[in-house]
């Protein structure tokens, strides 16, 4: 397995908070945000690119081990 099928793995499994980040970016009233999203859904709204970019949707500070 490359990194690239990591990263579609692990987009996978947290595409829930990347969608959520992204509507906010366009709508902060979660109220009209579409129900039920899916991973189906977002693959269709978005484009999956990867790159160097790093984009933080974690609560927690970042701190290095």
């Amino acid at each position: 397995m490359d990194n690239n099928d990591l990263i579609l793995r692990w987009i996978k499994k947290n595409y829930e908070d990347i969608f959520s980040n992204e509507l906010n970016d366009w709508c902060t009233d979660e109220k009209r945000w579409p129900k039920n999203r899916t991973f189906k859904m977002f693959s269709d709204w978005f484009d999956i690119e990867i790159s160097s970019m790093i984009l933080d949707l974690e609560d927690d500070p970042v701190t290095k081990d």
